[in-house]
């Protein structure tokens, strides 16, 4: 039953991205942050609805968006968009670990997410959970927070588990 309902959020996810309209490049704007939250929405419909990743099958809370690590995220889109590059580690040689410290996400956990794509959220979300890795980043359930931007069809999703306090 898990793996029925597992496939029609798939081709319904699928379906959904080759009837959507075509959408043009999106700039360092608030519809940055517009496309980072339809993602979250999307996130958060797989992780409810429960998905096979890899060799295991996921279900899991849903994310809390996070505008920090919306930070990170936009930071990293907006560089790839500027010098047209795909890959976790940034023009600057930073990775996403220290993208997230520095914007002040105290992490005990973390993950990332990227693509190209003008086609929307749909298609890029489909796409990270027909990956195993890129499945297993959205279907954590130690996972808690998310954030997510856009910019010129370049998409990153930064997934962390907060780091606890200390108690003495």
């Amino acid at each position: 039953m898990n793996k029925l309902r597992s496939l029609s959020v798939i081709l319904t996810a699928l379906i959904s991205a080759c009837t959507a309209e075509h959408h043009t490049a999106i700039g360092p704007s608030k519809d940055s942050s517009t496309a980072g939250q339809r993602l979250f929405k999307l996130h958060n419909d797989a992780r409810r609805d429960g998905l096979p990743c890899g060799t295991g099958e996921y279900s899991s809370k849903p994310l809390a968006w996070n505008e920090r690590l919306a930070e990170a995220a936009f930071r990293h889109a907006a560089d790839m968009a500027e010098n047209k590059f795909i890959r976790h580690r940034g023009s600057d040689g930073s990775s996403s670990k220290k993208r997230i410290s520095d914007s002040g996400f105290a992490w005990s956990k973390y993950g990332e997410n990227v693509a190209y794509g003008h086609r929307g959220p749909e298609v890029i979300v489909a796409k990270w959970l027909s990956l195993t890795q890129h499945c297993q980043n959205i279907m954590d359930p130690d996972y808690t927070a998310m954030g997510a931007a856009m910019v010129d069809g370049y998409w990153t999703a930064v997934y962390a588990k907060p780091r606890l306090p200390v108690i003495n």
